[in-house]
């Protein structure tokens, strides 16, 4: 999802993603935020780090 979106601009993830539901994005989200593979804002989106 993230590859597709232009370099710099945050996208928004919405769950259900697949068979994951609601808590597991965020679960999945919250460690890709920590491990510093993706940035977060205030708002629930996302972006890859710039």
């Amino acid at each position: 999802m993230l590859r597709g979106v232009p370099p710099g601009s945050w996208a928004r993830i919405d769950a259900p993603l697949g068979s994951h539901d609601a808590q597991a994005v965020e679960k999945a989200l919250a460690s890709l935020s920590r491990e510093g593979i993706i940035e977060r804002d205030s708002g629930g989106r996302v972006r890859l780090p710039v």
